[in-house]
Protein backbone atom coordinates (compact mmCIF):
# COMPACT_ATOMS: atom_id res chain seq x y z
CA UNK A 1 0.00 0.00 0.00
CA UNK A 2 3.03 2.70 0.22
CA UNK A 3 4.05 2.01 -3.27
CA UNK A 4 6.90 -0.57 -2.82
CA UNK A 5 7.37 -3.31 -4.46
CA UNK A 6 8.34 -6.47 -1.44
CA UNK A 7 9.96 -10.05 -1.97
CA UNK A 8 9.86 -12.25 1.42
CA UNK A 9 11.11 -15.24 2.43
CA UNK A 10 9.97 -17.61 5.25
CA UNK A 11 13.12 -17.80 7.49
CA UNK A 12 16.53 -16.07 7.15
CA UNK A 13 18.23 -19.15 5.23
CA UNK A 14 15.79 -19.19 2.32
CA UNK A 15 16.03 -14.97 2.33
CA UNK A 16 19.71 -15.02 1.20
CA UNK A 17 19.05 -17.23 -1.02
CA UNK A 18 16.20 -15.02 -2.50
CA UNK A 19 18.57 -12.74 -2.03
CA UNK A 20 21.29 -14.27 -4.26
CA UNK A 21 18.83 -15.61 -6.83
CA UNK A 22 17.77 -11.81 -7.07
CA UNK A 23 21.16 -9.74 -7.00
CA UNK A 24 20.27 -6.57 -7.71
CA UNK A 25 16.71 -6.34 -7.22
CA UNK A 26 17.42 -4.94 -4.10
CA UNK A 27 17.10 -1.77 -2.45
CA UNK A 28 16.85 -2.30 0.99
CA UNK A 29 16.61 -6.02 2.76
CA UNK A 30 13.95 -5.61 6.03
CA UNK A 31 14.90 -8.65 8.34
CA UNK A 32 13.35 -9.33 11.72
CA UNK A 33 16.35 -10.91 14.63
CA UNK A 34 14.33 -13.51 15.13
CA UNK A 35 13.98 -15.74 12.70
CA UNK A 36 14.09 -19.45 11.70
CA UNK A 37 17.40 -20.97 10.77
CA UNK A 38 18.94 -17.38 10.77
CA UNK A 39 19.11 -14.79 12.51
CA UNK A 40 18.97 -11.51 11.08
CA UNK A 41 22.61 -10.45 11.82
CA UNK A 42 23.72 -13.31 10.42
CA UNK A 43 21.89 -12.46 7.37
CA UNK A 44 22.82 -9.13 7.24
CA UNK A 45 26.94 -10.25 7.48
CA UNK A 46 26.38 -12.77 4.52
CA UNK A 47 24.52 -10.03 2.56
CA UNK A 48 27.00 -7.37 2.87
CA UNK A 49 29.64 -9.73 2.47
CA UNK A 50 28.86 -10.39 -1.01
CA UNK A 51 27.72 -6.35 -1.75
CA UNK A 52 29.19 -4.12 1.15
CA UNK A 53 26.70 -1.20 -0.35
CA UNK A 54 23.54 -3.08 0.39
CA UNK A 55 21.28 -1.13 3.07
CA UNK A 56 20.05 -3.80 5.50
CA UNK A 57 17.35 -2.81 8.46
CA UNK A 58 17.11 -5.41 11.58
CA UNK A 59 13.86 -5.27 13.31
CA UNK A 60 13.16 -6.32 16.73
CA UNK A 61 11.49 -6.64 19.78
CA UNK A 62 14.45 -7.84 21.65
CA UNK A 63 16.25 -5.01 23.85
CA UNK A 64 20.09 -5.88 23.67
CA UNK A 65 22.45 -2.90 23.37
CA UNK A 66 25.16 -5.51 22.21
CA UNK A 67 23.04 -6.58 19.18
CA UNK A 68 22.65 -3.17 18.53
CA UNK A 69 26.39 -2.54 18.48
CA UNK A 70 27.27 -5.64 16.40
CA UNK A 71 24.87 -4.50 14.01
CA UNK A 72 26.34 -1.19 13.53
CA UNK A 73 29.57 -2.84 13.85
CA UNK A 74 28.07 -4.90 10.78
CA UNK A 75 27.47 -2.05 8.73
CA UNK A 76 23.63 -2.12 9.32
CA UNK A 77 21.76 0.66 7.84
CA UNK A 78 19.44 1.00 10.18
CA UNK A 79 18.31 -0.95 13.60
CA UNK A 80 14.27 -0.78 14.40
CA UNK A 81 12.85 -1.44 17.55
CA UNK A 82 9.45 -3.43 17.67
CA UNK A 83 6.63 -2.77 18.18
CA UNK A 84 6.32 0.21 15.48
CA UNK A 85 3.75 1.91 13.84
CA UNK A 86 3.35 1.17 10.08
CA UNK A 87 4.20 4.79 9.05
CA UNK A 88 7.24 4.65 11.24
CA UNK A 89 8.81 1.80 8.86
CA UNK A 90 7.69 3.29 5.57
CA UNK A 91 9.34 6.32 6.48
CA UNK A 92 12.61 4.45 7.78
CA UNK A 93 12.20 2.79 4.37
CA UNK A 94 11.58 6.09 2.05
CA UNK A 95 14.88 7.66 3.95
CA UNK A 96 17.43 4.68 2.89
CA UNK A 97 15.88 4.15 -0.43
Amino acid sequence: AAGFEVLTASNGKRGLEVYIEEEGWFDLVLADQSMPDMQGLELSRRILARNPAARVVICTGHVDLALEKDAADAGIAAFLMKPMNPARLIEEIRRLC
